[in-house]
């Protein structure tokens, strides 16, 4: 498996997998914690010189964020997900646990854009391009339209 790991703040290698970021309207992302700091300048360098962490905002990962989160940072990483290894490390049948989101990869498997059997997700070579598409269907923040 490959050593990169994919977040929303590009890729990265290795074991680097909690972010602090620094700077306006940079967010870090810090074990099950998600934190985006002020845009107002004014806001970022008050909370910098009372000696805080200018955070505007944080979200603390529940059980399932973070096992979306894998998924769609393993997909868009590495282009497939190893079923057995999610379901042992979630203790989850992840057939029924995403019964919705796989049927909705309907089209993209139709057109063989991903494969899906009973231990493997995998994008295909003509899929990468449709990665993020793909993904978006195990983001549960997204507002999905049907």
């Amino acid at each position: 498996m490959n050593d990169a790991k994919y977040s929303s703040l590009g890729v990265t290698q290795g074991n680097c997998t909690e972010m602090l970021s620094l700077g306006r309207h940079s967010y870090s992302s810090i074990f099950d914690y998600y934190f985006q700091y002020y845009y107002e300048h004014p806001m970022f360098e008050s909370s910098i010189k009372k000696g805080l962490f200018p955070i505007y905002r944080g979200h603390h990962l529940g059980k399932d964020d973070i096992l979306r989160r894998d998924i769609i940072q393993t997909l868009r990483t590495n282009f497939f997900i190893d079923i057995q290894y999610i379901q042992r490390q979630y203790e989850i049948d992840f057939f029924k646990y995403f019964e919705s989101e796989l049927s909705e990869l309907t089209e993209f498997i139709n057109d063989k854009l991903v494969l899906i059997s009973k231990n493997k997700v995998e994008i295909t070579d003509s899929g990468i391009p449709f990665t993020l598409q793909m993904c978006r269907k195990f983001d549960k923040y997204l507002i999905k339209k049907g």
